[in-house]
């Protein structure tokens, strides 16, 4: 039997081609004479990455967002595109970032002149040690001071920057020392050592006061490491000042603090998941003990448990991207949820490691936004940064320089800037005192912690964070650089916000007019001439009257004709740790349409006093209470408002019109000139027949009858 088949015609439809995106936004810096880093966006689903310079494909299968290209050549420019590979196949190649190299390094470490490290005023637990002057091909930025308790060998102590003197006190009574000093440079070489050996007389004393049982906080980092932390005990008439501190767990002594350490310890080597028992004994330079802390538990994590320790941070933000950074105590991949009225997008590297960083792409100009970051499972509280304003849009932001001391005035500083209405905060170097130093994060609880993250992370939780870096930064063997993602070559930058172009310098490294520094700010600057406002941040400052020495004179020479050739409006510095706002200066005198330069130095670690009378430039000065500078721009004005950390009180305040020429009134008889500061019980501004420039705002005061001048005013005599 036959069966006669039926011709069918089956059409079967095409299937699409997956289309995988490649990387909405790659990012390239230069950090080094041979070095550049790139950063990219996530894609989602990717397996991996390929990063290509120029036609060389110089990273095969990357699984991270962050490829590091070494051995490269020192001031040569390089292109960079990646592509992202997934089950679907591998994109097309993003667009292309560019970075060039730093110049090649300085390996010329300073040298001392002729001379030695002496001693004086030796007493039982202090000693002043005196060395020469020192020299360096670029500069030197400070003086490492060593101690060894001997036959110890000496360890770093304190880093010092101003005068050629030390006293080393908190020593121990009856005790052989042997103290170096170097001189170092902002490149990290150190000179050789000058050495001294001296022996503090023996002493009799008292045993220290208790060390507080509420300030002693128990924290664990990890299954194996445990973090304790307490406060200095005060001295009195019948206690004797500590000079270290024992510490003991479940009552065995397992190490000691010396002072000038900090007061804090890391315990290691511990078991998961296990409660110990800590307390601290405070000893007198005689060797008296205290009366023991109370005992203070803390429990060990469980094992493979991953934990924020610091952060979450945002930094490098512009009007469509941030770069959003943290740390955790073990190795885990990271995840950023994110999204303007919920966490409703993702961004995700799979890579385990401990110091994270996502790059956001496609976000919306002048949007605020919340996030959280982890690694899927853990996650940090939420967090809030908000995009670069566009232009023709106020905004706001806080400035605030040489606080990171775990003071109370840093604190208080950041409680503020944290709940106010900034959009950003740009620091003002000096960010980490005394060194910046970071030994080991994973064994180690350092400075960067407890006088950096702990007081600030409410400020970091609320806002993006713009960095300058003071000669502080580079005493930590570049532990710094290693926390921070700034633009650029993380030293000098600029960025955009609003109608505002800011940039950022770096008054430790070379800026004079055949500077690399230099160079580069002056072509920043011509090239946004067409910005409102051009503001920048510098740490050393032009103009400050704490002494007859603590106006930069290499920045006043070097960078101040460029400022006002470059017409910045507003200079932002620190190091002087009190406030000062000068009047709009050209030359070093005031004059309509000048630059303004303040000071804010005085963030929470000290204050200088003013030793010298008041310059005819300085307009208002203040070296009493800690603060920060609120500053709100428009497109027609910048306001300036000092803020006390103690109460918010207004300490300062001032206004920058845009484009505002001065005006000048004939005056056909005499006039009374009345300066409202008098009825604010402020000082008065007015001499009798001297000439002054000054600024005024507001009406208090004012008599009935009489009109309220706003702006700058000059009287001539």
């Amino acid at each position: 039997m036959l069966l006669a088949g039926l011709l069918a015609t089956v059409s079967v439809a095409p299937v699409a081609a997956v289309v995988v995106p490649a990387p909405a936004l790659v990012q390239a810096q230069g950090l080094s004479d041979t070095h550049v880093e790139v950063l990219w966006s996530p894609v989602a689903g990717a397996l991996s990455y390929d990063v290509y310079r120029g036609v060389d494909h110089v990273g095969v299968a990357v699984t991270s967002t962050l490829f590091e290209d070494t051995g490269l050549t020192g001031a040569t420019s390089y292109s960079y595109t990646v592509t992202a590979t997934t089950g679907g196949g591998t994109s097309a190649p993003s667009a292309t970032a560019t970075a060039t190299t730093q110049i090649d390094p300085d390996t010329t470490a300073p040298t001392f002149n002729a001379g030695s490290l002496t001693t004086s005023n030796v007493t039982s637990d202090s000693v002043t040690l005196t060395w020469p002057h020192a020299i360096d091909n670029v500069g030197v930025v400070g003086f490492r001071i060593l101690r060894g308790e001997d036959p110890a060998s000496p360890v770093d102590i304190a880093t010092v920057d101003v005068g050629l003197t030390y006293t080393a006190s908190s020593l121990k009574a009856g005790t052989a020392y042997t103290f170096e000093v170097q001189a170092i440079d902002a490149a990290d070489n150190a000179s050789a050592p000058l050495s001294v050996a001296v022996s503090t007389p023996a002493a009799t004393d008292m045993a220290p006061n208790q060390v507080s049982g509420p300030s002693i906080r128990v924290t664990p980092f990890s299954d194996t490491r445990m973090d304790i932390t307490w406060g200095i005990p005060a001295s009195d008439a019948t206690h004797s000042p500590a000079v270290g501190y024992q510490i003991l767990r479940n009552s065995s002594l397992i190490g000691e603090v010396d002072e000038p350490a900090s007061p804090w310890f890391s315990d290691t080597g511990l078991t998961a998941t296990t409660t110990y028992t800590y307390t601290i004994v405070a000893l007198s330079s005689a060797g008296n003990a205290a009366t023991p802390s109370a005992a203070k538990n803390g429990t060990t994590l469980a094992a493979n448990t991953v934990k924020i320790v610091r952060g979450p941070y945002v930094e490098w933000i512009t009007a469509d991207s941030a770069r959003v950074a943290w740390w955790t105590n073990i190795a885990s991949p990271a995840v950023v949820d994110y999204g303007t009225t919920g966490l409703t997008s993702s961004a995700s590297d799979a890579t385990a490691v401990q110091e994270h960083v996502i790059l956001l792409a496609g976000l919306s100009a002048g949007t605020a936004y919340q996030y959280t970051v982890g690694d899927g499972t853990v996650a940090s509280s939420v967090a809030h940064f908000s995009t670069a304003a566009a232009p023709g849009t106020s905004f706001s932001f806080d400035a605030m320089g040489d606080y990171g001391a775990g003071s109370v005035g840093q604190t208080q500083n950041a409680g503020r800037i944290a709940g106010d209405t900034a959009s950003f905060v740009q620091t003002l170097g000096d960010n980490i005192y005394s060194e910046a130093k970071d030994p080991n994060f994973s064994t180690t609880y350092s400075e960067v912690d407890g006088h950096f993250f702990k007081q600030m992370q409410p400020v970091f939780s609320a806002k993006g964070l713009f960095t300058a870096n003071g000669n502080k930064e580079y005493y930590g063997h570049g532990a710094w650089f290693k926390l921070i993602w700034a633009p650029n070559n993380e030293k000098w930058y600029s960025y955009d916000w609003g109608d505002a172009h800011i940039v950022v310098l770096d008054s430790s490294q070379p800026f004079d007019a055949s500077s690399a520094q230099y160079a580069w700010a002056q072509a920043d600057l011509t090239a946004h001439q067409s910005a409102t406002w051009r503001i920048v941040v510098i740490q050393d400052p032009p103009y400050s009257s704490t002494s007859s020495a603590s106006s930069a004179e290499g920045v006043q020479q070097a960078l101040v004709p460029l400022f006002e050739a470059q017409h910045v409006q507003l200079v932002l510095s620190g190091n002087s740790h009190n406030y000062e706002r000068s009047f709009p200066l050209i030359g070093g005198a005031p004059a309509a349409g000048g630059v303004t330069y303040i000071v804010s130095g005085n963030g929470g670690n000290g204050h200088n006093p003013f030793t010298i009378a008041e310059p005819a430039w300085s307009a208002f000065r203040d070296a009493t209470d800690y603060g920060y500078l609120h500053i709100s721009v428009s497109p027609t004005a910048i306001s300036l408002t000092e803020i006390s950390a103690a109460d918010g009180s207004t300490l300062d305040s001032a206004i920058i019109q845009s484009g505002t020429p001065a005006t000048y009134h004939a005056l056909s008889a005499p006039v009374r000139i009345v300066d409202s500061r008098v009825a604010l019980g402020l000082a008065t501004k007015l001499t009798n027949g001297t000439p002054k420039s000054f600024q005024v705002t507001g009406t208090a005061g004012i008599p009935t009858g009489a009109t309220a001048i706003t702006g700058n005013l000059t009287v001539t005599a």
